[in-house]
């Protein structure tokens, strides 16, 4: 799928970001940083939120990545060490770079509980927490994300960002990744699944075990 599919009604919380304002930011011609660039202070862009319809750089603005899906070019492979399927980018990818939108199904709390039951005894299991009230599972349901491994030592990282009434998440490079280079990212959140699931990154630092252990 190309975007989250949202499961029951969505949170009250996120349906209005009309409220927020729109950046400050000027367009100087011949000089595209200005325009919502990584280095021009937006404001908006410093919070983790998309600039929108109202941005005063209109169609030169940089802070629209996700909406515009600029995606990087990546492909899947089978890993080795036991590792199964894995992402790798098919081209440079410099810091800060957005890779992907990690998509899937958005589901509750109460409706991750359902599905756990139901996928019990399935080996793989997708679910990432969106927010306090959300969660995105890629079980059934997703993009090229999906295939991202853990690694203890990672050379991406996920970001929540707003865009426009939704929040969503996305995958970052943390420094330059050349190209054909495996993509990973740290799981180092509440682990929905199998418990006490053995790492195999084989990173120096490499912690022995995926997530958090839950309490």
């Amino acid at each position: 799928i190309s975007k989250n599919v949202y499961v029951g009604e969505e949170r009250a919380a996120l349906k209005s970001m009309e409220s927020r304002s729109a950046c400050q930011c000027i367009y100087v011609p011949g000089v595209p940083e200005t325009a919502c660039g990584e280095h021009s202070n937006c404001m908006l862009r410093d919070l983790y939120i998309e600039c929108d319809y109202r941005c005063p750089c209109s169609s030169h603005c940089l802070n629209k990545r996700l909406q515009k899906r600029q995606w990087a070019k990546c492909s899947i492979f089978l890993a080795k060490n036991g590792r199964g399927w894995a992402l790798r980018n098919d081209e440079d990818l410099r810091q800060g770079q957005l890779v992907m939108e990690y998509i899937g199904e958005v589901i509750s709390g109460e409706e991750v509980s359902r599905r756990m039951e139901e996928y019990a005894g399935k080996r793989h299991t997708y679910m990432l927490k969106l927010n306090q009230e959300e969660f995105i599972d890629s079980t059934r349901k997703a993009n090229l994300a999906r295939f991202i491994n853990h690694c203890c030592e990672p050379n991406c990282e996920m970001q929540k960002w707003y865009v426009g009434n939704k929040q969503c998440v996305a995958l970052f490079a943390k420094y330059f990744i050349p190209s054909g280079s495996e993509l990973t990212f740290d799981y180092d959140m509440e682990f929905y699944g199998s418990e006490n699931v053995v790492c195999l990154c084989g990173a120096p630092k490499c912690r022995g075990t995926l997530g958090k252990p839950k309490e």
